[in-house]
C-alpha cells in the first residue's frame, strides 16, 4: 500500500493529495522483500532445508 500526503497550504499545485509510488515488488500482493526471498531460496536449494522446516525456524 502506498503513502498518501496531504497539503496543508492552498499553493500546492495539485488536487492537494499527493500518492506515492507504490515500490517495485518481486511477487504480487505479497509482502515479502527481495532478502526474505532470498534467504528461502538459499536455504531451500543450498542448504536443502525443505519449507516445513524453515517455518519452524522463522516462528
Amino acid at each position: 500500500m502506498s503513502p498518501k500526503y496531504a497539503c496543508s497550504d492552498c499553493t500546492c499545485d495539485g488536487d492537494g493529495v499527493k500518492i506515492a509510488t507504490a515500490p517495485h515488488v518481486l511477487v504480487e500482493k505479497s509482502t515479502a522483500d527481495a532478502g526474505l526471498l532470498a534467504q528461502v531460496l538459499v536455504s531451500k536449494f543450498y542448504d536443502c532445508l525443505p519449507l516445513y522446516r524453515q517455518e519452524y525456524i522463522f516462528q
